[in-house]
Formats: C-alpha cells, structure tokens, sequence
C-alpha cells in the first residue's frame, strides 16, 4: 500500500512539473528558481545589517533601496496615494540615496513598463541628470540616469504625467545590465569573503520592530522597495543561497502558527538539503529599550493574560519574568512547528539570552524544563552576545584618547579582546550548555568601542592591529568552548552613534575584521548537515506538499490568463 501511494503521488507530482509556470519575478521577466550553491563555510557567520540607502548596496535595482515614495510639492501632511501593489497612484518623486559612497558614481539604466505617453522624469539634485527616455517595442520606456556629484553623491528622481499608471520601474546600478541576479557582486563577495557560515536575518526583517503579523502581509517579492517595511524571507533565503550560508530565521514575534508554518515550509523548499536551519523567535525579547520595548511587552502581556486566567505556570508578581516565560515558551512552539516541516534533523532551534543578565536565559530554561521536558528535546542551542570593547567607560570618556591608548600593550583593547576565556558570566553560559547537552552559540558578537572622542571610533575600527587583536577574541570564543559565532554586523557607519559592521564599506573587503572573521571561519570549519533519514511517512509527506503547491501555481496562472 505504501509503494502505491508513493507511486500515486510521485506521478501528480510529475505531472504537475511538467504542466508548471516559471516562477514570475517582480519586473515581469520570467525565470525558474536560482541554481544552489555548492558549498558553505565557517563556524564565524554575519548578522545583515539593516537596508539603508546610502550604505547597503545590497540589491542590482537600486529602488529596493530607495526611500518612500513623497508627493511633488514636498507638502509633509500630504499623505501620496498608493495602489494596491506599493506603486504610487499619482505623479510622485522619490529618494534613491543621500550621502553615497564612491560606487553610487556612474551611469544608472532607467525602465518603466508600460510608461504612459508624454511621462517626464527628472532628477533633483545638483551634478545629476536624466537621459531622453526612449520606448522599445516591449513597451519599456529606457533612459540613463548619470550621477557625477563632485562632493558626497546623492540622487532625488521626480516622475511626472504618470496617469498614476507607473509599476516596476527597475533602477539598475552602474556596471548591471539586468537584475535578473537580485544582488549585487559586491554585497555576496563580501559575505564569502568572511567566510561566513550562517545569515541571520533579524535587521533585514526588521524583528522585532516589524509591522508584519500574518504571513500574508510580509512585505511582497514585487515591493517597490524593502527598506522601510523590511526584505522577504524568500529574498533573504535567495541571498543565502547565493552566499552558501545556512540560514538564521528569526520569527518576527506576532506570527501565528499558520504563519510560522507557511515560513517553515517556505524555507524548506528554498534551501537546499545540505544546509542546516537556525531558527529563533523574535529578537532580544527581554530589551526594553527603544522600539525593541514593543515586542517584550507583547511577551509581558501574553504571559499575564495566561496567568490571569488561572494558569500558574508564570510567575506570580514579575511581568518581566512572566514575559521570558511566555517567550521560552513560544520558542519552543516555534521550534516544534519548523521541526515537523522540515525534519529534526535540519532545524537548530536557538534560545536566546543576555549575556550580562544570565538571569533571563536561566529563567527560560527553568520554564521549559518544568513544563515541556529536558531543554534538549525542544531546544539545539542557546545564544548570547559576547561584545568586547565597551567594558570600561571611564576610559572611554577621557578626552585625550587615541588610538595608541586602546592598543597599547597590555591595555584596554588586549584585555578586553579576552572577554571569552576571563569573563564568568560567559563561563557559566558554556557549562550551562555543557549541563544541558546543547550548543553554546552567540548570535551576535564583535567589536563595539563607545570612545568619546569624534571620529576616533572609524579610526579604531580601520587601524590594522584590530585584525590581530579581533582574531584573540573569536578564537578565545572557540578555545572556550562556543559554537557557532555571528559578528554583528557585516557593514555599518563608522561614528559616535553606530559602531557596528565587520566594514563600512561594502566593497572594503580587507577591513580589519573582515579579515579576522575571515581567518577564523577557516580555521572552524561548519560541520556537515547530518543526512535526514528517508522514511515512506516524509517521502509522502514531502511529495504530497510539492504536488500541492504545483497544482495551486498551475490554477492560479490559468486564472491570471
């Protein structure tokens, strides 16, 4: 009976395939899934740093990228009028970038489908211009738009008589003539050339500030751009494909378990079988500062409401504990839930705590263990995050600081650089894992100076001692026993508000710790997946969903047509 049904849904399965679209990507060009890549790296892996116009240069089309849409007469309470598809209704002007590096320089290559007859684009900013716009047969209206700022290139487009009829205009960057390959050469040669094992995906979903809740209102593939309400999953597992990274998903902490589902499920098709999945639930859901508040209290409030209906399981008079509880909890739901989809075997489930209050991750374990069962059966590893560098702030606030006082021998960089092998916070956090039988990891990590003198910060973060001295710490990591290390974050601004990013540029691939990460990842190289055992039940399984999922593609394209 077994090889029957296996037969029966291999065959729908076959035939499905056969009859099966291509996937359509957003600019209306067609294509099949990207092929895999062959290989992934080290135990060192990189946190994406958050999309920003003027530093990111993640995507080909710059309007991934590209600030929201404005109304033409700048009127701040004019609210632009928008369709259905994040397209502007109306004659609209837009924000590419502002302060730009040397690559925003050069000839960007303009296309509007369908471009309405008599529609004017213009830019509105000194030392840019656009080309005559010329429509080809397909329909496509091509233009160039060339940027040569002398000073710091920032580029602002105005497109008028547009009939509110404008959709997928693609801004390709300098040196691209299609953006068929979503990433640009220099954001995935900087990821390999770290070596980087793992992508966690916490800025470029923007967890845990996102708006999403259900799976349905994730930002969409065909967005106009991803900067304001975050990148796609899908993108973000294409981007780890490219790399050759397995992938860190973080669940944004409003989704229910359809949507937690649909995500796994989502993943599962999109990553190749070689290549593990991390997967955590929100981000820091104990911070209660800024705009990470809002995600610990929905924790807080969903632990109360439980224990105000009679369940005593959540502590009786701490909101805070009761909301790391309710957050153990639901990451060990979400972990059981990516565990079915994708099999055991694939799935490191990640619970999360703070390195400086060991109080928090201990109570999560606590709740697990005293009302799901011993943490290894719901939980593979636990994370913190072991920054170095900002330990003494009266030596940071001293005025004649420089560089020569942070590297001097045996000072404030050196011992610090040792946080990993002297710190007794982190040394419990390994033998709690040790204890518990799981993985220590850290999913975030690196170098993060607060002096407090201007400009001394990019200076510290250039200087190529950093390279010898960031090398002590990751291995300090792994000497103590840590697993899986992610720096935090792979680009950044180097200044007195942001000191973050592996580099500050993402085409500066021999930053110092660039090359520090990049040595150490070498030096650890990522275990291989373990094989999923084939069983009928997920051969089944696996088939059936696929069968599924092609027959609903095959209506959805009859109806479209």
């Amino acid at each position: 009976m077994t090889n029957r049904l296996l037969h029966l849904v291999g065959w729908i399965l076959a035939v499905a395939t056969a009859l099966a679209v291509p996937v359509k990507k957003a600019h209306g060009q067609t294509t099949q899934p990207s092929t895999q890549p062959v290989y992934v790296r080290g135990l060192v892996g990189e946190n994406l740093g958050g999309l920003r116009d003027s530093t990111s240069h993640a995507f080909i089309d710059a309007m991934k990228e590209a600030r929201a849409f404005e109304p033409l007469d700048d009127d701040a309470d004019k609210v632009l009028a928008l369709r259905p598809d994040g397209w502007p209704a109306e004659d609209f002007q837009v924000v590419v970038f502002t302060e730009g590096n040397d690559w925003h320089r050069g000839t960007y290559s303009l296309s509007i489908p369908a471009a309405p007859a008599g529609v004017i684009v213009e830019t509105l900013w000194p030392g840019t211009k656009v080309g005559p716009l010329m429509t080809l047969a397909d329909g496509v209206a091509h233009g160039n738009v060339v940027v040569t700022t002398a000073g710091t290139p920032q580029l602002k487009l105005r497109f008028r008589n547009t009939n509110g009829g404008l959709a997928n205009v693609e801004l390709l960057r300098p040196g691209y003539a299609s953006a068929d390959d979503l990433f640009t050469n220099e954001i995935v040669n900087l990821l390999r050339a770290e070596n980087a094992g793992v992508l966690r995906s916490m800025e470029w979903l923007r967890i845990p500030t996102t708006k999403w809740t259900t799976w349905s209102s994730r930002t969409p593939v065909g967005a106009p751009s991803y900067t304001a309400g975050g990148v796609p999953p899908e993108v973000f597992i294409e981007l780890c494909n490219r790399v050759g990274a397995e992938p860190w998903v973080n669940v944004w902490h409003t989704a229910d378990d359809d949507t937690v589902y649909l995500l796994a499920k989502m993943v599962r098709d999109r990553t190749p079988l070689s290549k593990r999945v991390w997967v955590e639930y929100g981000n820091e859901l104990w911070n209660t500062a800024f705009s990470f508040a809002v995600a610990t209290q929905y924790c807080a409030d969903r632990g109360t409401a439980l224990l105000n209906q009679g369940d005593d399981r959540f502590h009786p008079s701490n909101e805070a504990v009761r909301g790391w509880q309710w957050a153990a909890k639901r990451s060990a739901e979400v972990g059981e839930i990516f565990r079915r989809v994708l099999g055991r075997e694939r799935v490191d489930v990640v619970l999360a705590g703070c390195a400086a209050n060991p109080g928090i991750l201990e109570a999560k374990v606590a709740w697990i263990e005293a009302n799901v069962g011993p943490l290894k059966r719901s939980v593979d590893a636990i994370a913190i995050a072991p920054y170095y560098g900002s330990g003494d702030r009266v030596f940071d606030n001293r005025a004649d600081l420089t560089a020569e006082s942070y590297f001097a021998a045996g000072g404030s960089l050196e011992t610090a650089a040792r946080v990993c092998e002297t710190s007794a916070k982190i040394a419990a956090f390994f033998k709690l894992a040790r204890d518990k039988q799981v993985l220590p990891v850290a999913y975030e990590s690196g170098f993060y100076p607060q002096p407090k003198v201007k400009g001394l910060t990019a200076i510290l973060k250039q200087d190529p001692r950093l390279e010898a001295v960031h090398r002590v710490y990751l291995d300090g990591w792994f000497r103590g026993g840590g697993g899986l290390m992610l720096n935090f974050t792979h680009l950044g601004v180097w200044n007195e508000s942001n000191r973050a990013g592996a580099t500050d540029r993402v085409t500066r691939v021999d930053a110092p710790q660039v090359k520090a990460i990049a040595a150490a990842s070498a030096s650890h190289p990522m275990p291989p997946a373990p094989p999923l055992p084939v069983t009928p039940a997920r051969q089944i399984n696996l088939l059936a969903d696929q069968a599924v999922d092609l027959l609903d593609q095959i209506r959805k394209a009859a109806s479209e047509n």
